[in-house]
């Protein structure tokens, strides 16, 4: 299993800012949250043998932990199509292991709404949504990403009792038990047991809701007194959320 007491988002600032920047905002961050110092702390990934995509810290750096694949963190700057990337990374690899002769993928719904940092009567942080809209321009890269089809050849070597043992201790060391779906086709694969087998999967899946999470727990990072970047405060104000159709033939 993961390690979950690892933050889930983390902001390198100077060793002053790091220890009062609590006293300069009017709400407790949230817990998963870590503000470290640039100046003693700039070694956290090494020092907890944790793995970084994106480069090193510096000076008001800010890294997401890797939703899926313990002890990763990856830089914000690599942004939401990183993650897009990585999720249908693991369609394929679950797709491949379980035999799929076919694997293809299409765009069903692409919405956008936008998003904002209140406080409610207590000085507790709340999230304000606005209305979810859909997204009428295309973009190209992320459709590249996200639009698949891909054809694969079983060879005689093929052995799906040691694909199924390895998907399950992936999923158990990866704490991946909210991909329900997938867990799903594993065990209808396995029909050495159940004697049935599944030979076509066709499931519709949110592959924005992990980075989703963690952006909207960025932007509590917005506040003035953290002065980042109009860049990352205008990243986090505005969320994608992307249905695909997935189609699995074995």
């Amino acid at each position: 299993m993961r390690n979950l007491n690892t933050p889930e988002v983390i902001l390198f600032k100077t060793d002053e800012a790091a220890l009062n920047y609590r006293y300069k905002i009017p709400y407790a961050l949230d817990p998963t949250i870590s503000v470290k110092s640039i100046d003693y702390e700039n070694n956290y990934f090494r020092e907890n043998n944790l793995e970084v995509v994106g480069g090193l810290p510096k000076l008001n750096s800010i890294y997401y932990k890797h939703p899926y694949e313990q002890n990763k963190y990856v830089s914000a700057d690599q942004g939401e199509l990183y993650f897009l990337k990585q999720k249908m990374a693991l369609y394929r690899m679950v797709g491949t292991r379980l035999g799929a002769k076919k694997i293809k993928t299409i765009i069903c719904s692409s919405q956008y709404q936008s998003q904002k940092l209140d406080l409610d009567s207590k000085g507790s942080v709340k999230i304000v949504s606005g209305e979810l809209k859909i997204k009428k321009d295309r973009n190209e890269s992320t459709e590249q990403v996200l639009m698949v089809e891909r054809s694969c050849e079983v060879l005689p070597t093929f052995d799906i009792d040691k694909n199924i043992a390895f998907l399950k201790d992936y999923f158990d060391r990866n704490n991946l038990y909210h991909e329900v779906d997938l867990l799903t086709l594993i065990e209808g694969r396995n029909f050495n047991e159940t004697g049935v087998v599944t030979k076509s999967e066709k499931s519709r899946s949110e592959v924005t809701h992990e980075f989703n999470s963690l952006v909207k727990k960025g932007l509590e990072l917005t506040h003035p007194a953290f002065n980042l970047s109009a860049d990352y405060q205008s990243s986090v104000q505005t969320i994608n959320k992307l249905v695909l159709e997935i189609e699995f033939e074995f």
